[in-house]
């Protein structure tokens, strides 16, 4: 049982500043991802490149 005086926990009501600091870090993960992204489709594209060289 809880009194009346109870308080709500903090992760559902964020100050605007800690939802920008989250949108912030989302942000920068989506970067990270995509960069990653990238990478793997340069490595793709080398290797379909060698690949073809060998005509595989």
């Amino acid at each position: 049982m809880t009194d009346g005086g109870a308080r709500e926990p903090r992760a559902h009501s964020q100050s605007p500043v800690d939802s920008e600091f989250t949108a912030t870090q989302q942000r920068a993960g989506d970067r990270e991802r995509l960069a990653a992204l990238r990478r793997l489709d340069a490595c793709i594209q080398r290797f379909g490149a060698v690949l073809r060289a060998l005509q595989v």
